[in-house]
Parts: C-alpha cells; structure tokens; sequence
C-alpha cells in the first residue's frame, strides 16, 4: 500500500510540475503578444503604444498569368478588442508596402527574364491613452 500511495505521490508532484511549466509558458507568450506589450507599455506609463502587424503577404510575379496571387488578409479585430480593453483607445493605422524577396531568373530557350518577388503588407496601428 505504501509503495502505491508513493507512486500516487510522485505523480501529483509531477502533474504540479507540467501545470506551473504550462503557465509560465502562457505567460510568456502573451508577454510577447500584442496585448501583453500594451499592457507593458500602460503599465510603464507610456501615453502613445504603436505596435506593427503584418496585414497581408500577397506574392506576385510579372508573369502575364497570374501575375499576382493574393492571400488572405490577417484579422485584427480581436486583437483591437483587446488592447483597447487594456486601456487604450484606437486612434490610427497606416499600412506599408515592403518588398521582402526578389528573384530574377533568366530564361534558357527564349529570350528575356521571369521575375518573382515577394512582398509584405505591415500595418502601424496606434492607440492612446483612454
């Protein structure tokens, strides 16, 4: 009976163990999401928080057929929902045009080049002190 009640013991222990590990690791990541750094910046008294989100990552090409290729753009307004309910109020947002890659490959049976290239949509959201 003692060497169950031991095995019973060991295995609290180690389900204690998996559950303070599971929340240190939620905590950490929402320290590093977009809420977690509104409510960093609230609490170290900042009146203005700017935070960038990539919005879309459209991939396009000057290919003539299917010369761009969207994808779907991110939804934000969850994560607005939440950093206003940190104590921010929304207040602006202005979106960038960023080229990440691009690649020129020359064409071996006929003349001229295909270009491909990568791109990125990044959308500076700023939010004031409510």
């Amino acid at each position: 009976m003692r060497f169950m009640d031991s095995m019973r013991g060991e295995r609290w222990v180690k389900d204690q163990k998996k559950l303070v590990h599971q929340k240190q690791r939620i905590e950490n990541e929402l320290d590093l999401s977009p809420t977690g750094k509104a409510r960093e910046a609230k609490s170290a008294g900042i009146k203005i928080f700017q935070i960038d989100l990539p919005i879309n990552k459209p991939k396009g090409d000057t290919a003539l057929i299917g010369a761009l290729k969207r994808r779907n753009p991110q939804d934000y307004r969850n994560v607005i929902k939440s950093i206003e309910e940190e104590g921010w109020r929304f207040d602006h947002v202005s979106c960038v045009y960023c080229i990440t890659d691009n690649a020129i490959k020359g064409k071996i049976l006929s003349s001229g080049q295909e270009e491909t290239r990568s791109n990125e949509i990044f959308g500076s959201f700023i939010f004031r002190e409510s």
